[in-house]
């Protein structure tokens, strides 16, 4: 414990000093800032389930006022679906991405099943 506070000690000296920009101590960019986000891409694949006629498999549940999205058939989204958007391959890394992204599983009522975010509304896809 007392190794781990000198070498914080150290380091904050030394950027005091001009030894180490404030930069070089921040995780670097992502590779391509232009990129979609994982939010972005999952409303662009529920638009999509309308246009491209897989609505049976993951889409907005209609009577939600467009807040609740629902996967309707796991088995096809994993091995059809989900490859096409992300690359994932299994539906616990999809839902770990969706609860990374602060979406929250509805566990009761009509809506039981299916995911929700105060800031993801159907149509507004920014």
């Amino acid at each position: 414990m007392m190794k781990m506070d000198t070498v914080n000690h150290d380091t904050r000296e030394r950027m005091a000093e001009g030894c180490y920009s404030q930069a070089s101590l921040m995780p670097s960019p992502p590779s391509s800032p232009s990129a979609p986000n994982f939010p972005m891409i999952l409303h662009s694949m529920l638009s999509d389930s309308v246009v491209l006629g897989f609505e049976d498999v993951i889409c907005w549940l209609p009577d939600s006022g467009g807040q609740v999205f629902k996967i309707m058939d796991p088995l096809r989204f994993t091995e059809e679906i989900l490859p096409r958007y992300f690359k994932l391959t299994k539906l616990k890394s999809f839902q770990r991405q969706c609860n990374n992204y602060g979406f929250q599983r509805v566990h009761h009522g009509p809506h039981k099943g299916g995911y929700t975010h105060k800031f993801f509304i159907q149509g507004v896809p920014e």
